[in-house]
């Protein structure tokens, strides 16, 4: 609120306190006129007032002008972003979920030591934030003496964080094989690794491969926090665009679009990849 005493316009309407003014005004001006005070300074003569500005209230009579004229000049930009956020999915899902099959190994036998290594890993990235893991990476790190730069960083954390909740999805699978099927594996003289291969980990994956998907998913939509590190993926493209043209509801609302085509693109991507290299049976 800003009080200003002065002279008072002799053409200023007069109105009622508490009421805005007529007309386009927007701030409610409150006049009151006051007696002169004792003839100080000349102006005995003259009306004097107190003007007080109270909080301004939108025009109910405007409404906000949806503008998507941007996006051509953006396009080039967008297509970048979600190129760099495919990357990292990729990667990051592909890298993740190899470590999660090694940890799934590594829990159910307990080969040691990394079966108790992967039990730390993973109890520490499942019960601390993905935002944490990434500073602790990007900005912890260059004080022990390894500096990544920021598309390094953000791989490493997806993989890591991926890694740690895909070892417990696949051990789980694994720990479903019926204990009669490897005594019919190995009753037929079939070697460790095959027993693995096509008795334990192509069933276990078979089972729990939607599970993986929802996970590769989740990964690929908190790749949007990588933006605060400066990896130029979606996020970080859509905060820039906004930057420039300040439309923030349309550039968000353009990129929450984007990132649901991914996530549908990706979930059917991973149906094809189970179906045809998971699921399938091998041919005889």
């Amino acid at each position: 609120m800003r009080r200003c005493r002065g002279i008072c316009d002799p053409e200023a309407p007069l109105t009622t306190p508490g009421l805005p003014l007529s007309g386009e005004e927007t701030t409610d001006r409150l006049l009151h006129r006051q007696p002169p005070p004792p003839d100080k300074g000349g102006l005995g003569g003259l009306n004097y007032c107190t003007d007080t500005f109270v909080a301004i209230h939108p025009d109910p009579t405007m409404s906000y002008q949806f503008d998507f004229t941007f996006v051509p000049d953006y396009a080039g930009m967008l297509a970048q972003g979600v190129a760099y956020t495919v990357g990292l999915t990729v990667v990051g899902g592909t890298l993740g979920i190899g470590i999660g099959i090694a940890g799934a190994i590594s829990r159910l036998w307990n080969v040691r030591p990394f079966g108790e290594l992967y039990r730390y890993y993973v109890e520490l990235f499942r019960n601390t934030p993905f935002l944490v893991q990434l500073f602790l990476i990007f900005f912890g790190l260059p004080s022990l003496g390894i500096k990544l730069e920021a598309w390094q960083a953000a791989i490493l954390a997806m993989v890591l964080n991926l890694g740690a909740y895909s070892t417990e999805i696949i051990r789980a699978g694994l720990q479903a094989t019926p204990r009669g099927q490897l005594e019919a594996a190995d009753s037929l003289a079939f070697t460790r690794w095959q027993i693995f291969l096509h008795v334990m980990l192509r069933p276990a994956l078979r089972k729990v491969w939607p599970a993986l998907s929802s996970q590769v998913v989740i990964t690929m939509l908190g790749s949007s926090v990588c933006s605060q590190i400066s990896t130029e993926e979606l996020t970080f493209v859509a905060n820039f665009i906004q930057s420039r043209n300040f439309r923030a509801f349309e550039t968000y609302f353009l990129t929450t679009g984007m990132y649901f085509a991914l996530a549908l693109l990706i979930r059917q991507a991973m149906h094809f990849i189970g179906r045809y290299l998971i699921v399938r049976r091998p041919s005889r």
